[in-house]
């Protein structure tokens, strides 16, 4: 059977699942922004969000390497100069804001070492919440398990022979958590990378090898799959706290959800819905200011004495919700796009992708 080839284009499918995810994780965050009294009754499942990123990025890295001879550097140039400008931006933004008015970053003091660590993707403990391990950007403790995701898969790609490389990766990954029986919780570099939750890269892999092999689900069968994963993650609330819940709970329905939807769509019945592609090529954007947004909203309503009635945070929420998309979106048009045509034309080595990562 030949391998299937990626639509001119891209995947619909996979931006909008980025979509979904960005603003999934922008929900979580606006209801547990402190002094509002709707953080105990608010689903956790919105957190899946970053389990689906997780499948994402997996699965995009096999399928833009699979079929190119990519060198280890070539290939973690390309991935910094995809995510180090937007994060090292919106991290000095935040730092510049803290300083100018510290109230608008409600959850923001800056020290030197923690904001060393948290540039250089190194897990650090929070200087205000010394048991969070997470760094300035709050959200950005997932770009931690990215660059490190990276430099794994970088170092498989020594091998030229697929198999072998996709072998290396998903053994690295296992072995890497595996190891955790013998990390010490207050070694939290360790700790925090050896999480079960690196597997739900193992598994976005695992899709795009069934993706290029033509591996794919009837549409019926993949429009089920789809609707059983997203069921499980509704359903599961609480389940996925224990050590390798999450991963059980919400990576593998996520996994689910990312294989169902590229089998619609090349079964072609996968919608194209400008809105979500638009919010897909945007999410990273959406994903990393969202945070600086709902923390200037929360001041300003906090400020302005709005009363906390049930209908005055559903106003609340609707409006800090959309501002975030909103910032997002200008973000990626002024500066995250930009930055990167930028970068491509400087350093002349621009090739085609599957889709944005």
């Amino acid at each position: 059977m030949a391998d299937v080839t990626v639509p001119r284009g891209g995947l619909h499918s996979i931006q909008h699942l980025r979509a979904v995810a960005a603003v999934a994780v922008v929900f979580l965050h606006v209801g547990l922004i402190q002094k509002f009294p709707i953080a105990a009754s608010w689903p956790d499942q919105f957190a899946s969000g970053v389990d689906v990123f997780f499948v994402i990025s997996g699965f995009i890295m096999w399928m833009t390497t699979v079929n190119g001879a990519v060198t280890p550097l070539h290939f973690l140039l390309n991935r910094i100069r995809r995510i180090l400008p937007l994060y090292w931006g919106v991290t000095f933004f935040a730092v510049a804001v803290s300083f100018v008015s510290p109230r608008l970053m409600q959850s923001t003091i800056i020290e030197e070492r923690h904001l060393i660590a948290s540039l250089l993707f190194i897990p650090s403990t929070h200087p205000i919440y010394p048991e969070s391990i997470r760094p300035v950007i709050g959200a950005g403790w997932t770009l931690n398990y990215e660059m490190m995701f990276y430099v794994i898969f970088s170092l498989c790609l020594m091998f030229a022979n697929t198999y072998r490389r996709f072998l290396a990766t998903i053994v690295a990954l296992f072995v890497l958590v595996l190891s955790r029986i013998f990390a010490a919780e207050t070694d939290i570099v360790w700790w925090f990378f050896s999480s079960p939750i690196v597997l739900e890269f193992a598994s976005g892999v695992m899709v795009g090898v069934f993706f290029q092999k033509s591996r794919l689900l009837g549409a019926r069968t993949a429009l089920i799959g789809l609707l059983a994963g997203a069921v499980i993650i509704v359903i599961s609330s609480g389940m996925e706290k224990s050590d390798y819940g999450r991963f059980l709970f919400w990576g593998l329905p996520s996994t689910l959800i990312v294989w169902c939807a590229v089998s619609l769509e090349m079964a072609g019945v996968w919608p194209k819905i400008h809105l979500a592609r638009r919010l897909g090529d945007a999410s990273y954007s959406i994903y990393l200011v969202h945070g600086i947004v709902l923390s200037a909203c929360a001041t300003l309503w906090i400020k302005l004495n709005f009363p906390s009635s049930a209908l005055a945070l559903l106003l609340f929420a609707s409006i800090a919700i959309l501002a975030s998309i909103a910032g997002g979106l200008l973000v990626y048009r002024m500066y995250e796009k930009p930055m990167d045509r930028l970068l491509r034309y400087l350093t002349r080595r621009s090739k085609p992708v599957v889709t944005r990562a």
